[in-house]
């Protein structure tokens, strides 16, 4: 755009009277710049065609009143337009980003899904646990009266009806049915979780615990062979 004012004005502004002549566009106005004949000129306006015909027609005037040594004319001021304001930058509009709240997680009680679980338990097992308790205090050694015989008359393994805790070792869990083995360790399970229950009270019984323990570890070993 400003190559092609230059022509225009340099169509107005010929030489060799105006030299040199510069041209700067602003956008919003034009400025001119010269000398003609040596003395210097320049304005600005939003239209430099009309600028640059004022601006030879001035120039040209006071050139001629200098020649002729007369008082010089009184110079028409130059309209320069002011430069419009730059417009203010329009800062977008905040944008409100509302996030759904997160759904509240369901309230997560340990101890009421265990009671569930233990009182379940203790109702499909009470008949075993109450045989087994039985089995545990009656639960003694007896020696033949006669020493001479043989160990297996007296020390065979107890059949699984008469099976108690303390005569399961990994030996004869082996031997127990698939049955058997799965009430054995239901069992064990809710007798842990009484003793764990009764952790600082009275009727702790942390031995009975790690027996316990013991046992379903055997359980579980026989279990994966």
């Amino acid at each position: 755009m400003t190559t092609a004012i230059y022509e225009g004005v340099r169509e107005i502004l010929t030489g060799p009277d105006w030299e040199p002549v510069y041209v700067q566009d602003a956008g919003p106005f034009v400025t001119i710049s010269g000398r003609f004949n040596g003395r210097a000129h320049a304005g600005s306006r939003d239209d430099w065609r009309s600028l640059a015909i004022d601006m030879d027609r001035i120039a040209r005037e006071q050139y001629a009143h200098l020649l002729a040594e007369a008082e010089p004319i009184a110079v028409e001021p130059v309209e320069v337009a002011a430069p419009e304001p730059e417009p203010a930058p329009v800062e977008p509009e905040p944008v409100l980003v509302v996030e759904p709240a997160p759904e509240p997680e369901p309230a997560f009680d340990p101890c009421v899904d265990l009671t569930h679980e233990i009182d379940a338990l203790k109702d499909e097992n009470a008949e075993l646990k109450a045989e087994l308790e039985r089995l545990r205090e009656e639960n003694t050694h007896k020696f033949p009266e006669n020493m001479t015989d043989k160990l297996s008359d007296w020390d065979a393994v107890p059949d699984e009806a008469s099976l108690t805790t303390a005569d399961l070792t990994e030996e004869v869990i082996q031997r127990l049915t698939a049955a058997k083995r799965k009430k054995f360790t239901e069992l064990l399970n809710v007798e842990l979780a009484e003793l764990q229950q009764e952790r600082g009270g009275p009727r702790e019984d942390l031995s009975r615990e790690a027996e316990i323990e013991k046992l379903l570890g055997l359980f579980a070993r026989v279990g994966e062979m």
